[in-house]
Parts: structure tokens; C-alpha cells; sequence
């Protein structure tokens, strides 16, 4: 009974890891477009159908090479035969510029933001920069964080979301962090992604859809108690404005204010170093380049700067709070 266990066991093993046809065609296609586009010289088809197509007969093979080049073309891989085989033909392959409107911006942002914050995913900084390159007001909004709020805050975030992407004003209910609440009409100006929340950047309009105040406020997203998308009605967002300035570090959420100085250690990572460009300043000195910034958490700072790679300089509560946390994590 037990060899019979065994052997069904070995089965389910082998089925559970067989490859659909769709997988096979994703996989071989992949194949063929890191092959082409990495060669140095035409591949003939002799060596394509030795290591692409085993399996098949050459009459087979130029049938399925056939199809698969169509394939390779709506992904913009095009190629050409010549006397020694087949190469690309990089004056016509591969898109050079791609227009996307806003709810395709979005969906790529929502879709793949998962992934692009996923510790275990071993692309998630390429994925981050190819999302940077594609939409420049990508802010690393993690899809993941909607598992941890409730199904009517998913569906005022999607509203705010979609708002800030059309420019449509929204009708909110909103609760401060002193637990005030208040009636607003806002215009989303941007949006950045910070410990598990989306914070919105939005200014006050009255009822002609003109700003109150010259300067926005930052609106935490499960703060909102109510939200409605007025969508006869468009804004516009002043060209001044700088998405990046309001863009908050871990360290910087709070109403308390500090002035603290890093100094940038050679483990610095090169995610904190494109962060740390939009804030503070920069003195050299003689141990390196010190990094002077605002900041309303220290035990945060403390946190970040052992994470990212950084060296507390000023002030003494802070190089103590650092100091206390790296003894902790030595016992």
C-alpha cells in the first residue's frame, strides 16, 4: 500500500509542475527574444530549432518558427533572414514611444505595485524603474496595502484614485488626526505612498472650484469618512506645482520638527540616495557628504538611517536612539 502512496504521490508531484501550452508558448517566446536580442551574430535556423523546437520536424519547425515570428512582431521583435540565419532588425523592432492615458497609468500601478514592493521579488527594483519610466508620478502605491482596509475604504481610494487621474474634484467627508471632522470639496493635486497608506495632496476649493488657500494639505487615506467624484466638473492643477516636494520620508510624518544630520555611509542604498535628492541639504566635510533634513520622528530616523545605510550626526538624541537600536539587534 505504501509503494502504491508513493507512487501516486510522485504523480501529483508531476502534474502539479506540468507546463499548460500557454505557459510553453510564453516560455519559448521569452527564449527567442533574450536569444536575439543578446546575439552578436544571425543565429541560423539549425541552431533555432536545436534549441527551441527539439521536438519537431523541420517541415513543423518552419511552420511554428512561422507563427512565432508573427508573435515576436506585436511584441515589436522583428526578424530578418539572411544568408547565415535569422537576426533583428533593430532599425524597425521595439516601440519607441507608448502613449497611455491616465486609467491605463493606473491600472500598471495598481497591477504591478505588488510585485514592485515585494522584498522576494528579485526584479522589484527594475520594476520600480521601468514604472518610474513609464509614468512619472508613479509613487509606489502598494496594491498589497488594500488587503488591510476595509471594502468600502478600497472603494473611496479607487474613487480618489480615479479623481486625481481625470482631474475631478471630490465631495468629502474627513476626520483629522485631532478626530475633527469636516465637509470639504478638494482638487487631488498628487499622491505619494507611505507605512501602508496613500496620502493626497489636494487643496480646498470653494463652490466656482477656486482654491482657498494658496498652499495644498496632505489627506490620509483611511481618514476619509465619505467621498464622491464630481465628474461634470475638471481643475486645474497649478504648473508650480512639484509633486516630488510633498512627498514625505518615513521619518518625516508627525507635527513635531527637527533638524537632524546624516552622514551618507558607503551602505547607503542607491533607493535611499534617489529619495534623499528631493529633501534637505548637503555639506562635505571631511569624514564624507552630511545630510541635512527635516524630521519629525527620531526613534523613524533612527530606524531608516540603519536600514538605508546612513549615520546619524546631530543630534545627540538621535545618535543615542541609533546607537540603542543597533545594541538591541546585537543582543
Amino acid at each position: 500500500m505504501k509503494e502504491v502512496d508513493d507512487t501516486q504521490k510522485q504523480d501529483e508531484q508531476n502534474t502539479s509542475y506540468a507546463l499548460s501550452a500557454d505557459d510553453e508558448l510564453a516560455r519559448r517566446l521569452l527564449s527567442l527574444v533574450l536569444a536575439f536580442s543578446n546575439a552578436s551574430a544571425p543565429l541560423s535556423s539549425a541552431y533555432v530549432q536545436k534549441e527551441y523546437y527539439p521536438t519537431l520536424t523541420a517541415e513543423s519547425f518552419r511552420r511554428q518558427f512561422h507563427r512565432d515570428r508573427k508573435r515576436l512582431l506585436t511584441c515589436g521583435l522583428l526578424l530578418h533572414e539572411a544568408k547565415k540565419g535569422w537576426w533583428v532588425a533593430d532599425e524597425t523592432s521595439f516601440a519607441t514611444e507608448v502613449s497611455l492615458d491616465p486609467d491605463e497609468l493606473l491600472a500598471l500601478d495598481l497591477t504591478l505595485s505588488q510585485l514592485a514592493n515585494d522584498s522576494t521579488f528579485p526584479y522589484s527594483d527594475d520594476l520600480r524603474y521601468a514604472l518610474t519610466k513609464i509614468d512619472s508620478d508613479y509613487s509606489k502605491v502598494s496594491a498589497a496595502r488594500f488587503s488591510l482596509t476595509t471594502t468600502k475604504q478600497n472603494r473611496q481610494l479607487n474613487i480618489l484614485l480615479h479623481a486625481a487621474t481625470q482631474h475631478h474634484p471630490v465631495q468629502v467627508q474627513y476626520v483629522s488626526a485631532l478626530g475633527e471632522k469636516s465637509e470639504r470639496l478638494l482638487a487631488i493635486y498628487g499622491e505619494f505612498g507611505l507605512r501602508g497608506h496613500i496620502y493626497f495632496v489636494a487643496a480646498d476649493l470653494d463652490e466656482d472650484l477656486t482654491p482657498i488657500t494658496t498652499e495644498p494639505h496632505t489627506f490620509r487615506d483611511d481618514r476619509f469618512l465619505k467621498v464622491r467624484e464630481l465628474r461634470n466638473k475638471t481643475y486645474d492643477i497649478p504648473r508650480n506645482f512639484n509633486a516630488a516636494q510633498w512627498r514625505k520620508l518615513p521619518f518625516q510624518i508627525g507635527n513635531k520638527s527637527f533638524e537632524i544630520q546624516l552622514l551618507l555611509g558607503p551602505a547607503a542604498g542607491e533607493e535611499a540616495m534617489r529619495a534623499a535628492q528631493n529633501y534637505g541639504t548637503y555639506t562635505s566635510t571631511e569624514r564624507g557628504l552630511v545630510w541635512t533634513v527635516e524630521a519629525a520622528d527620531l526613534e523613524a530616523a533612527a530606524c531608516w538611517s540603519i536600514a538605508e545605510g546612513f549615520i546619524p550626526q546631530q543630534p545627540s538624541e538621535l545618535v543615542c536612539c541609533w546607537k540603542a537600536l543597533l545594541e538591541e539587534a546585537l543582543i
